[in-house]
């Protein structure tokens, strides 16, 4: 049987997640806003021809992001023990 945990860092360790959570959501906000605006601006610029090229472009690269890794990085973060032929294939 294992020990329990000790409880007195626990309290550190949720003001630290929390604060993560905090500065992703205040980067992914960012992150919307410079696209959009960077959006805006295109729209302005360019020939409506050119936009839409662009604005398919952009579709596509985000689809092809989302599924870039199939979540490998995700579980090799959760694996116990990972070997270096796993390591090799991720890169």
């Amino acid at each position: 049987m294992t020990a329990p945990l000790p409880t007195a860092g626990n309290n550190d360790i949720e003001r630290k997640a929390a604060r993560g959570g905090v500065i992703t959501a205040v980067a992914q906000g960012g992150k919307g806003l410079l696209e959009a605006g960077a959006g805006l601006f295109l729209a302005r610029v360019l020939a409506p021809g050119d936009f839409g090229l662009v604005e398919m472009i952009v579709s596509v690269t985000g689809i092809i992001d989302l599924f870039k890794d199939f979540g490998l990085s995700s579980a090799t973060v959760q694996s116990e023990k990972i070997e270096h032929e796993q390591i090799n294939l991720l890169f």
